[in-house]
């Protein structure tokens, strides 16, 4: 199976796992021993799916529409299946997945409580900029990846730049990665304004089948509700605003509140040593891109 990209905004302490610094998927066939194969079945037949087409709760403020021959699984199933794809411990909402055995593929769930994202960037995404911040934060999640003696992956450029849907209120891009040994790694990501944050939906997907496999996920996005009150548009004064934008959201939220008066900027500008130094320290620093001791957060 493919690996899960580290998200440029994974567990920051605002919002945004900066680049999730897991991602080795393994698939079960592929496992190295059969005792590590029958553990894996075992926490596999652990996990509770609900079968299409049913409606679904995604948390406590979102539902989706989910047809037939797609499955999905909870807050706990998602812990499992996190343990599977060898991706850190994660606030995961649930995980979608295809009843296809053959599909290689699977789409996570997770809501940032940033608040209220304001869209002023919508005409004006600088996807040049934007990639080298990632780039530079992958970075953090690499050194992560090594201490854990797990495959390192390189953000080589875009599979499809940010774009923002004004309407539907979705940010939406791909990057494109490869690991040290040569595998390609893609992860589509959708992020979806609320009223008091923001659903953030990955695709993980094989790279010859993301083209395929988004279009058929973002049909399915159709079907996505925030519950009532919870919508970007029921936004009202007094409410919690974000203290980043678009831009924010796809490098990660988090890293840009802590440092709202320029250190993205440093960052853009391969300022590393000085963004260290202004988080207070590689030790905070990297406090704050694992979350750990912090809040919830999300990155991609």
């Amino acid at each position: 199976m493919t690996r899960r990209l580290a998200d440029p905004s994974f567990r920051l302490p605002t919002t945004a796992r900066f680049w999730q610094a897991c991602c080795a998927v393994m698939v079960l066939s592929c496992l190295s021993s059969s005792s590590h194969a029958d553990d894996a079945e075992r926490l596999y037949r652990q996990i509770k799916w609900k079968y299409g087409p049913t409606t679904i709760r995604i948390g406590d403020n979102a539902e989706m529409k989910i047809p037939k021959g797609y499955k999905y699984t909870g807050r706990e199933g998602a812990a499992i299946w996190n343990k599977l794809t060898m991706n850190p411990p994660q606030d995961d909402l649930g995980v979608l997945v295809s009843t296809n055995d053959n599909a290689d593929w699977y789409v996570v769930f997770m809501f940032d409580q940033c608040g209220y994202v304001k869209d002023d960037e919508k005409e004006s995404l600088d996807a040049k900029q934007i990639l080298a911040a990632i780039q530079e934060g992958n970075k953090e999640g690499n050194a992560y990846r090594r201490s854990k003696g797990w495959t390192e992956i390189n953000i080589l450029g875009w599979s499809e730049t940010p774009t923002y849907d004004e309407e539907t209120h979705n940010l939406v891009w791909c990057a494109l990665g490869q690991d040290s040994e040569g595998m390609t790694v893609i992860n589509h990501n959708t992020r979806i304004l609320g009223r008091r944050g923001v659903m953030n939906v990955m695709l993980v997907a094989d790279p010859q089948d993301t083209g395929r496999v988004a279009a058929t996920i973002k049909e399915m996005m159709n079907g996505f509700r925030y519950r009532q009150g919870e919508k970007y548009a029921e936004w009202q004064q007094g409410d919690k605003i974000a203290a980043y934008g678009l831009t924010g959201l796809i490098v990660g939220g988090g890293l840009v509140a802590a440092a709202k008066t320029g250190l993205l900027q440093m960052l853009l500008k391969g300022g590393k040593a000085i963004v260290l130094l202004v988080a207070g320290g590689v030790a905070a620093f990297w406090k704050m891109l694992t979350g750990q001791g912090s809040g919830h957060n999300s990155y991609s």
